[in-house]
């Protein structure tokens, strides 16, 4: 299930990217335009968004997990 949504997350972030660096067309910098640099670009970027998707998602899930199955206070067991 991890595998087929790290999967699934990857190619939407690719198309996400793809469709970034499409929109900017002529605006970028001279820099970026290089193919070998825009190649590398559109290739590490969704791995990273999906790194970030992840912690994002493991920090909600800790967050809802403590609403839902509070920890009882040791003060108010005393």
């Amino acid at each position: 299930m991890v595998a087929a949504a790290s999967c699934a997350l990857l190619v939407l972030n690719g198309f996400i990217i793809a469709g970034f660096f499409a929109s900017l067309g002529d605006e970028l910098p001279e820099a970026l335009r290089n193919p070998k640099i825009m190649q590398t670009i559109v290739f590490i970027a969704p791995v990273l968004l999906l790194v970030l998707e992840w912690r994002l998602t493991q920090a909600l899930l800790h967050y809802l997990d403590e609403m839902w199955h509070p920890k009882s206070d040791p003060q108010r067991d005393r």
